[in-house]
Parts: C-alpha cells; sequence; structure tokens
C-alpha cells in the first residue's frame, strides 16, 4: 500500500510545485484507482492534502516571487465562501455537464496560452475593475475547488494570466497562495459530510509536501517562463481530455492495438 501513497503524493506535490497547482487533479483520479476510495471521498482527501502541499509549494515560490498580497485577500474571501457549496454539490448534483463545460474552458484556455505571442495582454484591467475580476475569479474557483476537490489552481492559473495581466511564474504563486484557504474551507465542509480519509491524507502529505517545496523553489526561480508555460499548457491539454472521457477511450483502443 506504501507504493501507492507514496506515488500519489510525489505526483502531487510535483504537479503543486511545477505547475502552481494542489496537486488535486494528479491525486483524485490516483486515490480512486489506486486507494480504492470513492470519487466523493477523493474529492474531499484531495483537499486535505492540498492544503499542505499548496503551502509548501508556495514557499518554494516566494523565495523569487512578489506576491500582490492585497489581491489575494480580494479573490480568496469570496472563494472561501463558495467553496463549502460546492462541496455540498458534488454530493447532490450531476457532474457530467459541468465537467464537459470546465473540460472545454481548459482546452480554449491551452490553446490561447499556447498561441497568443502575449496571453497576459489579452485583458488588461485595472484599477477598481481588475479587483471586481478578482472577486469574480475567486466565487468560480472557491466552487470549483469543493466541488471538484482540485483546490481552483487549474482554472486561477490561466484565468488570472487572461484577466488580471499576470505572467506564467507570478500567476502560478498567486493561485498557490489563493487556493490554501479555499482549500482548508472545502476540506472543512467535506470533513462534516465524512469524505476526508485522514488517515490516507497523512500518509500521502509525508511525500507531497517535500516534493512540494522543491518544484516550487525551481519553479520559482530557476525554470525559465516559457518552459513553465508549456508544462502548464500540456496539463491543460490532459486534464480536458480527461474531463471529455478521451483518455479512458485513448487507453482502450490502445491497449485493443496493441
Amino acid at each position: 500500500m506504501w507504493p501507492r501513497i507514496a506515488l500519489t503524493g510525489l505526483g502531487g506535490g510535483v504537479f503543486s510545485g511545477l505547475a502552481g497547482i494542489g496537486g488535486g487533479t494528479f491525486m483524485v483520479p490516483l486515490m480512486v484507482s489506486l486507494l480504492k476510495v470513492s470519487q466523493v471521498v477523493a474529492h474531499g482527501t484531495s483537499l486535505a492534502i492540498v492544503v499542505l502541499t499548496a503551502l509548501a509549494s508556495l514557499l518554494g515560490y516566494t523565495i523569487s516571487v512578489q506576491i500582490d498580497w492585497t489581491l489575494v485577500l480580494v479573490a480568496t474571501v469570496p472563494s472561501i465562501a463558495t467553496a463549502p457549496l460546492g462541496a455540498r454539490s458534488a454530493s447532490a448534483m450531476p457532474e457530467i455537464g459541468l465537467r464537459r463545460s470546465f473540460a472545454a474552458f481548459l482546452m480554449v484556455a491551452a490553446l490561447l496560452l499556447l498561441l497568443l505571442a502575449d496571453p497576459e495582454e489579452l485583458f488588461a484591467f485595472a484599477g477598481i475593475y481588475r479587483y471586481l475580476v478578482a472577486v469574480v475569479i475567486g466565487l468560480l474557483a472557491g466552487f470549483l475547488s469543493g466541488l471538484l476537490g482540485v483546490g481552483g489552481g487549474i482554472f486561477v492559473v490561466p484565468t488570472t494570466v487572461f484577466f488580471l495581466s499576470m505572467e506564467q511564474r507570478d500567476a502560478q504563486a498567486f493561485a498557490l497562495a489563493m487556493m490554501i484557504p479555499t482549500s482548508v474551507a472545502g476540506t472543512i465542509a467535506h470533513t462534516r459530510l465524512g469524505n476526508v480519509r485522514w488517515r490516507w491524507a497523512v500518509g500521502i502529505a509525508l511525500f507531497s509536501v517535500p516534493t512540494g517545496l522543491l518544484f516550487g523553489t525551481l519553479a520559482g526561480g530557476w525554470i525559465d517562463q516559457q518552459i513553465l508555460r508549456y508544462v502548464f499548457v500540456a496539463l491543460l491539454i490532459y486534464f480536458s481530455l480527461r474531463m471529455f472521457g478521451t483518455v479512458p477511450w485513448l487507453r482502450k483502443h490502445v491497449m485493443r492495438s496493441g
């Protein structure tokens, strides 16, 4: 069992540090397939792990990245309010339509990041509008965090690049700072619903936290921004295809052809 726990934690730490996401998008499917927990329990447990993993990754980024903490606060407060709503919805609503809509957003975001020379100049909001956009991002990120158990970073990074004119590295640090309290709110809600397996959470965090710190430090100051963007685009495309159900279909047909 420990090799499965280690694989889940190491992968989550790499994703968190290198891409500025909490790692839940990687850990949830592994917990379902390797640890044999239900989807909703995997969502809740992953949020508990994301809190510590994102914090470790953020510490790595802060060595060389200046974070706008006022903007983080403006986006975080509404995200905390909507995270419990998303958590409750995870047990009550069908996810198919939402997952496919979110998958479409991820694919469009990936293409824009890949094709535009300066994606951070796509929408240049300034002044009070910048803070209003941050509020909207927070509302949506919190709901998605609670619903899908992903910490919200996979949504926050591209939206802050497009709408808050952030460079890739700054957007990833911003997302990590924002998702920590958001994930705490989601974890509390899932704990009350009985959706968190703390034994798994602690075991996985033993591997995800040091890995997140290492790769957060590398991404924060050692890896070129363009490389970070390409890595993030690849992740967006993969998760979009997975949410559409394309990845299982490809695996099935590859195995048949083999």
